[in-house]
């Protein structure tokens, strides 16, 4: 890559990025001479050719920024191939000599992890051994005597062996073991001993309650036939008493009946009088609601009818405010998306000439050359602090 190609690419950057800052600085006056908020009478030779200049005015600086993005943007990317294709190389070479030396190293390390691998399982087969061997014991704790002591002469046949650096351990694991059946066979001897104690104790009690349970049978048969004999006698008394209650309950209802009629007849009169008494009431009360309700509907109908024309001019008065303020937003919203493309465009192309510039650094030989480059990185490092 040549010095001269690379002093070049920079200048013809630095020019065409040149030519924003010109278009930017012209935007305040190009709104001033073409607002983007007028209404063009098009329907007019005049109203025309106004937005036919406007037009004009705005589409050539467009036109002239996007042309001095692509001449600015091509001897960034030509840069950055160029610089990709050096860099690739150079790795190409070093990977070479690398791997030479890698290869011994990795397999020197993959044979050292084989051994510790095996080294680890081998610890981890005795450790699991020895964990049998603690466990081997629990099972047994409820079970029967006779199945512990299956259990103590099989785990006493086979005595711990090959443990190694793990051998005491695995022997006192054992004789815990050992200990622990033995334990559990006195346990359940114990409660098989008490178990048996229990069920004579059980079988004499159920002989007792059932001849206990047979006298007091014999008890409630007596009884319930004396209860028999008593119920008889009380059903019969209580059939006289309802018969005499009987006679004394119509004899009673007859005379309540007569009464009920004299009520009755008196209580129809007083209700026809009250009747046409609440009627000529009821008439008058409606004559005067009626009245009452024409007069509310009427004062009402005229108070529906001035509100109606005050909301009526309060929601003219709203729109017409409503549009205005929308109109003006607008406005200003677009100006200030103009305004900040046209920076964020500047931004980047800066950025992107910044970029090339740092990665050309290190192949800049001339020390004339590196200082104009060194310039140029801390003038546009500084712009972007002072932007930020």
């Amino acid at each position: 890559m040549q010095i001269e190609e690379l002093t070049a690419g920079i200048a013809s950057v630095s020019s065409e990025v040149a030519k924003f800052d010109g278009i930017a600085a012209g935007l305040a006056a190009l709104e001033k001479a073409h607002p983007k908020d007028i209404a063009c009478d098009v329907t007019t030779t005049a109203g025309m050719k106004q937005a036919i200049a406007g037009r004009a005015a705005w589409r050539d600086p467009r036109i002239a920024v996007e042309k001095a993005r692509k001449a600015a943007k091509a001897p960034v990317l030509e840069l950055g191939r160029a610089i990709d294709t050096f860099a690739k190389e150079l790795e190409t070479k070093l990977l070479a000599g690398e791997s030479h030396y890698d290869e011994q190293i990795k397999a020197e390390e993959a044979r050292k992890e084989a051994l510790r691998i095996e080294a680890a399982k081998r610890v981890l087969r005795l450790q699991d051994g020895i964990a049998a061997i603690k466990a081997f014991a629990a099972p047994f704790a409820a079970l029967s005597s006779e199945r512990i002591a299956a259990a103590i002469e099989q785990q006493d046949s086979m005595p711990p062996t090959d443990y190694a650096e793990f051998q005491a351990e695995a022997e006192a694991a054992h004789a815990a073991s050992m200990a622990q059946l033995h334990a559990f066979h006195a346990a359940a001897v114990e409660r098989e001993e008490e178990a048996a104690r229990i069920k004579a104790e059980q079988e004499a009690e159920a002989a007792r309650l059932k001849a206990e349970r047979e006298e007091l049978a014999r008890l409630r048969a007596e009884q319930e036939k004396r209860d028999a004999e008593a119920r008889a006698a009380q059903a019969e008394a209580d059939r006289l008493e309802r018969d005499r209650m009987a006679a004394e309950r119509a004899k009673l209802e007859e005379e309540q009946r007569a009464a009920r009629a004299e009520q009755k007849r008196l209580d129809d009169e007083a209700a026809a009088a009250r009747r046409s008494a609440d009627e000529a009431a009821a008439a008058e009360r409606a004559e005067a609601d009626r009245m009452a309700r024409e007069a509310r509907a009427a004062e009402q109908a005229k108070l529906d009818a001035i509100a109606a024309e005050q909301r009526r001019a309060q929601e003219a008065e709203a729109a017409a405010r409503r549009a205005a303020e929308e109109q003006e937003r607008a406005r200003r919203v677009a100006a200030i998306e103009a305004q900040e493309a046209a920076q964020l465009r500047l931004h980047n192309a800066s950025q992107q000439l910044l970029d090339a510039l740092i990665l050309a650094v290190p192949f800049v030989t001339d020390a004339a050359t590196l200082a104009q480059c060194n310039e140029a990185i801390d003038a546009a490092t500084e712009r972007e602090t002072l932007a930020a």
